[in-house]
């Protein structure tokens, strides 16, 4: 990516973290100058851009960490609050998602998620595949121990608010058991003992390798942790659908003092595009007729990939003409991914490129 490019995005994140938040968090995402492109050079980002403005109004940025194999980190996503309420989560994800696995060459891999909101640890359990911990088998095997304290951020909850999470691709569950599987344990303690500064998780902070709660991950910003994440009122950002979810965080997190839960499982983009499909079609075509009624496009929106840090490594791997094709092939399955989904229903539409 030119320099003029990486300046570009650098200041499209800070802007959209400001119509979020109110301020730039001190994650390391958000980093300037030199520090800018090695922070970039590992992430899959996507952008959602208002058609009528013309401004950024949400991203998603994930990390990719190299343990013994590639692990897709869900990073964190962010909607403007002006923006928020249009679905703009999905989209970003497909995006995100689709490219990565075009460009890994595979349709599935590990991915990993960070976070306390009930909202985006839920939607990585049932959204995905194999998830340790999930809610649901978690609390059914008895691992759950109370906690004082009731808090918030998952960086990305189904409000965009801004978190560490994987925010709604699909739906319906088929989480792991009520204990980690050692392919789990060793992800996690890849990614957390590698890369835990590039997402916000304090360098003091603790994990339990049997609830996979990281204790304290936003306590200390001078650690690495990201305390502009949590709520001042000690709640949580934003509920769940399913109300065993609120319920879980609530007993497992002690999230005055900072705790997040880590999450190991994998995306599948066939198996995550039919829970997608079966979980969300009626919600999305009563929105769809809703949008038409009230007059239809109030500000479109468009999905652009951008910050693409493994172009040079397909193109090395497949050669200049086949990663090209890869790269083509990504822009038109995940367009008519899109429209499949009921996109052009909702006035938005989506693009990308690999950089």
């Amino acid at each position: 990516m030119a320099d003029a490019d990486l300046v570009a995005l650098a200041a499209t994140l800070r802007s959209v973290a400001v119509a979020s938040m109110g301020t730039v968090p001190s994650h390391r995402l958000f980093a300037r100058g030199n520090a800018a492109r090695e922070v970039l050079a590992n992430r899959v980002v996507a952008v959602a851009v208002d058609t009528a403005s013309g401004a950024a109004v949400g991203f998603v940025a994930m990390v990719s960490a190299a343990t013994t194999s590639i692990v897709l980190h869900l990073g964190l996503t962010m909607i403007a609050a002006a923006a928020r309420g249009r679905r703009l989560q999905s989209p970003l994800f497909l995006r995100a998602l689709t490219f990565a696995l075009v460009n890994l060459g595979s349709p599935r891999c590990v991915v990993t998620n960070i976070g306390a909101s009930p909202a985006g640890v839920g939607a990585v359990a049932d959204y995905f595949v194999g998830v340790y911990p999930h809610y649901a088998t978690a609390a059914a095997g008895g691992d759950v121990d109370s906690k004082d304290g009731s808090r918030s951020s998952d960086r990305g909850g189904s409000d965009g608010s801004g978190g560490n999470s994987g925010g709604g691709v699909g739906g319906g569950g088929g989480g792991g058991g009520a204990r980690p599987e050692a392919w789990h344990l060793a992800v996690a303690r890849g990614v957390l003992s590698a890369h835990r500064h590039e997402f916000g998780c304090s360098a003091a902070a603790t994990f339990d390798e049997t609830t996979f709660v990281v204790s304290r991950s936003n306590a200390d910003v001078t650690d690495g942790g990201c305390v502009e994440l949590l709520k001042a009122d000690g709640g949580f950002v934003s509920a769940y659908k399913v109300d065993a979810c609120n319920r879980w965080c609530a007993a497992t997190l002690n999230t005055a003092a900072g705790d997040e839960v880590f999450q190991v499982g994998r995306v599948d983009m066939v198996s995550t595009w039919l829970k997608y499909q079966s979980s969300g079609w009626r919600r999305r075509k009563l929105a769809s007729r809703h949008h038409r009624s009230s007059g239809g496009q109030a500000g479109g929106m468009r999905v652009t990939g951008a910050g693409w840090g493994w172009w040079r490594a397909s193109r090395a791997v497949l050669g200049g003409w086949a990663a090209l094709a890869a790269a083509v092939g990504a822009v038109v399955a995940t367009v008519g991914l899109w429209l499949c989904l009921g996109g052009g229903g909702r006035g938005m539409w989506a693009t990308g490129r690999a950089q």
